[in-house]
Formats: structure tokens, sequence, C-alpha cells
């Protein structure tokens, strides 16, 4: 019988794919405090997603992201309406939507204006997700602090 093997990041992970579609897949459980999956992007879990701050997909039609356990993330923010997210056990967690966002699937998700930290929305001058992961390095958290309320958000796309 095959052991599951875990990916445990001290800190943020970014896993960018771009016209290569190289998939990676854990066989058991991925850990880290933020993890930015971006482009044609292929994570696969076998286990559970633990991600202790932010969760940020922005992926193209050839990304995806499917986990089989359950996923918990500090926050989701779901920048395209592209690729695959699947989620095979509800999200345990906020759901973020980037306030012009063009489509209906994000309807419930609260706008990230309110939910990242100050002045990551604000500067134009590069992409959100360049502007994230800078943060993630800087060990400034993308997502701002949010009291705890009982009964966290549990929502799936």
């Amino acid at each position: 019988m095959e052991r599951a093997c875990d990916l445990t990041v001290n800190g943020s992970m970014r896993f960018v794919n771009m016209d290569v579609y190289t998939p990676l897949y854990v066989t058991g459980s991925v850990t880290a405090q933020d993890l930015l999956c971006l482009m044609d992007c292929n994570l696969i879990v076998g286990g559970s997603l633990t991600i202790g701050g932010l969760l940020m997909t922005e992926l193209t039609d050839g990304g995806m992201l499917v986990v089989h356990g359950a996923t918990s993330a500090g926050a989701w923010l779901e920048a395209w309406d592209r690729g695959e997210v699947a989620l095979l056990q509800d999200l345990e967690g906020r759901r973020l939507r980037l306030s012009d966002s063009p489509y209906d699937g994000q309807a419930e998700a609260e706008d990230a204006a309110d939910a990242l930290s100050p002045g990551l929305l604000d500067d134009g001058t590069e992409d959100l997700s360049d502007r994230l992961w800078k943060a993630a390095l800087e060990g400034r958290p993308p997502a701002a602090p949010r009291d705890p309320a009982p009964g966290r958000d549990r929502r799936q796309r």
C-alpha cells in the first residue's frame, strides 16, 4: 500500500504555469500560509488543503485546482471565472470577489476591497497577483485580519 506524501510550506506558495501543462499531484495534504494558483497551474491535492491566510486562484482555461479532502483558508479570492476549481468538500473560510468582476458566480462572496490588506487593490502599476505575492514575500499578510465570528462561511463554487 502506497503512503500518501504531504507538502508543507513554511510561508507562502505560488504555483504558476504558462503554456506548459505540468501538473503537481500531491497524494497527501498541502499546508501553507498563502497559496496563489495562477495561469495554467494544475494542482491536484489527494488529501486536504489548509491555507492559513489567502488562497487566490487566477486560472486560464487550461488551469485547475482539485482538492479531494477538506479545504480551509482564511479567505479565497477567485480573480477570474476561468479554469476549473473543484473542491470536493465545502470550503471553510471567507469567499472574496473583485468588485468589478463581471460574472455571477460570486454573488454571495464578499468584496475583496474590504478583506485584503490596505493598498493592495489601490495601486494599478502591477498585476494584483504580483502585488499579493510581493506582500507575502515581505511578510505582510495579503488578507486583512478579521474578527473571529461564530460559524464560518462554508461555500463551494
